[in-house]
């Protein structure tokens, strides 16, 4: 009878699924959700990883680096949303499309992205919280994708190396 109840053990045991569970905060939070769509002039994008975009001009004047005069009241809400959720990680796109041509629109996107990156670091978000990428084309000027949580794997937790 105890070799039947262990033979039965181990056959339930072998329908568990293999690996980790999955991580329960790669679903939004709904409290992060509701204050992402409270952000001043900021678009969401409702999904599995909400999006957030700021659309055309509502940062940046046409080909220029520097933020439009009155943008630091849709930053600075921004920023502090990020800072208080400081164990998410996010993923920057910022695009920049003129008429003087590809590479002037990347190293427009280029100094867009190194102006917002130093700004959110001096407003006190931690380096590395967002990961900047300049893209020199068009599309929505600067968007923000939260990235899925990294949780560690089980050969990197038992020493071994992968």
């Amino acid at each position: 009878m105890k070799r039947l109840s262990l033979f039965l053990l181990l056959l339930l045991s072998a329908c568990a699924p293999a690996g980790p569970a999955p991580d329960r905060a790669d679903k939004p939070l709904p409290e992060l959700s509701q204050q992402l769509r409270n952000l001043p002039g900021a678009t969401v994008t409702a999904g599995p990883l909400p999006t957030i975009s700021y659309p055309e001009q509502s940062l940046f004047a046409p080909a220029a680096v520097m933020p439009q005069v009155g943008s630091e009241a849709l930053l600075d809400p921004l920023v502090e949303l990020l800072r208080s959720r400081g164990e998410r990680r996010w993923a920057a796109t910022v695009r920049a499309v003129s008429t003087y041509g590809e590479d002037y629109d990347q190293r427009l996107a280029a100094g867009r992205a190194r102006l917002l990156e130093s700004y959110f670091i001096a407003r006190g978000l931690a380096p590395g919280q967002v990961t900047f990428t300049a893209v020199g084309e068009a599309g929505t000027p600067f968007e923000l994708r939260l990235l899925p949580v990294q949780s560690p794997s089980p050969a990197s937790s038992s020493g071994e190396k992968e």
